[in-house]
């Protein structure tokens, strides 16, 4: 359910923000609205339990560069090509 807000920001705010959403196809209601859902998103990130065995293991294995930011089915495929060459 949406829900009114006031916001109080200076005139010179307001109109790049009027000027950034025009030029992006959006409004500054949603703008306001991905920022806040942005910074207010919990961190799901794993921590382990200090001195647990997996904090021990989670440093174990190396990842390779290039890997840092794909996913596990990217990663599978990659693998697999590499390893059949199709």
């Amino acid at each position: 359910m949406k829900k009114k807000i006031t916001l109080t920001i200076e005139e010179s705010v307001k109109n790049r923000a009027r000027n950034y959403a025009r030029n992006h196809n959006t409004s500054i209601s949603r703008l306001v609205e991905r920022y806040l859902d942005e910074i207010t998103e919990e961190d799901t990130a794993f921590v382990a339990e200090p001195g647990s065995w997996t904090d021990q293991l989670l440093g174990a294995v190396s990842v390779p560069p290039e890997y840092k930011e794909m996913d596990y089915k990217e990663i599978k495929q990659k693998e697999l090509l590499k390893k059949y060459g199709r």
